[in-house]
């Protein structure tokens, strides 16, 4: 009996710690950053998507009785977001140029969306600056619009229903447009070809569900079948 007493003593003494010291739990490794992989850029021609050319804005006479609900002035030109007819909670962005009036394109309804967060800005991308519109066309419904004011007539030069980055993806030296919309993330990379718009999935490129652009580190994060790859598009010789 003294025997199994002094076991179950002995047992209870190793699982209880021992006063003025820690008890010391080693760390789970961590998951090392997967590899960044180098993939030539031309392969992009290989997965071409349909994009519309750029197109001058039409001249408008805005619709009766409207109004606008935010303007932002933008060198010679004011980017306008209005209301208007029977459509009050539609937003519909406009380019004013002196007392003519151009129509970019829905922007935004007033139940989803609060005319503050629609972006306004200056942006340079494709070796021009554009003017870069960023609204949504519903719920997690992203649309951007890449507005070229340098000509006589305004330019709409992009417009693509996702949240845009402008950034050298390809290495070569260009702003570029990557597009990103969707929860299992969808990007479209839209570059310049011989002065043509070209876009490319980078989806389906990349053999990936989900693939979002990381702007600190230049490079792509893809979802695969295997696990997550970062890939970084380079124009760039390959050795």
């Amino acid at each position: 009996m003294s025997t199994c007493r002094s076991f179950l003593l002995l047992s209870l003494a190793l699982l209880l710690p021992i006063p003025g010291c820690a008890s010391r739990v080693s760390p789970a490794p961590s998951s090392p950053e997967p590899a960044i992989i180098t993939l030539q850029a031309s392969a992009l021609a290989l997965n071409r998507i349909p994009v519309d050319p750029p197109a001058p804005l039409p001249a408008v006479t805005p619709i009766e009785p409207y109004a606008i609900i935010a303007n932002r002035a933008l060198r010679e030109d004011v980017i306008e977001l209005h209301t208007a007819g029977n459509s009050a909670d539609a937003v519909t962005s406009f380019l004013r140029r002196g007392d003519r009036l151009y129509e970019i394109g829905a922007a935004g309804y007033l139940p989803l969306v609060d005319p503050g967060i629609i972006g306004i800005r200056e942006v340079y991308a494709f070796s021009r600056k554009l003017i870069k519109i960023s609204g949504f066309c519903g719920a997690n419904c992203p649309v951007t619009f890449y507005v070229d004011p340098a000509p006589e007539t305004p330019v709409l030069f992009l417009r693509i229903d996702a949240h845009g980055v402008e950034a050298d993806a390809d290495g070569n030296g260009t702003i570029d447009v990557i597009g990103t919309a969707g929860t299992a993330a969808e990007s479209t990379l839209y570059t310049l070809e011989e002065d043509t718009l070209a876009a490319s999935s980078l989806n389906r490129l990349l053999g990936a569900v989900s693939v979002r652009y990381d702007e600190a580190g230049r490079f792509f994060w893809a979802e695969r079948p295997g696990g997550p790859v970062r890939i970084r598009i380079t124009d760039h010789p390959i050795h």
